[in-house]
């Protein structure tokens, strides 16, 4: 239902908007853990896509932003007691940098990248032990 809301929204904000140009709608998968397919476009440019990384019962853990980044970086989310999770961050050659547990005291995890080298990086979603999900981050020092 939440899917059928939020694609109904996304016709809502074409139908209205006062752009001439053709749009590109990708529907979301059936699959629960391919939320971010969720795509909007106007004649190539991307306009919105969905912020989620990872959503299964217990769990909801969006992207992080802004992205780039250049001294902090944030990822919101809601866990489950009964669910073990975890972000961990890795430079290009694979060497871990960072890591933070998901605690269900929380909502949000601040990541410091000042200290982090200008360049690409990948956070990793680990639940009960086993690798979910990476996106790539890019830190941008000015």
């Amino acid at each position: 239902m939440k899917n059928i809301i939020k694609f109904v929204l996304l016709i809502w904000v074409v139908l209205q908007s006062t752009y001439t140009y053709a749009y590109t709608i990708y529907p979301p998968t059936q699959n629960k853990n391919c939320l971010s397919n969720i795509l909007l476009e106007d004649n190539h440019n991307v306009l919105w896509q969905e912020d989620i990384l990872y959503e299964e019962a217990g769990i909801k853990v969006n992207k992080i932003y802004p992205n780039p980044a250049s001294e902090f970086a944030y990822i919101d989310y809601q866990i489950n007691e009964s669910i073990k999770a975890k972000i961990t961050v890795r430079n290009l050659l694979g060497r871990v940098v960072a890591e933070y547990d998901l605690s269900k005291q929380e909502n949000q995890i601040k990541m410091n990248v000042s200290d982090f080298e200008s360049g690409v990086y990948f956070y990793t979603l680990s639940v009960d032990g086993k690798s979910i999900k990476a996106k790539k981050l890019i830190v941008e020092h000015k």
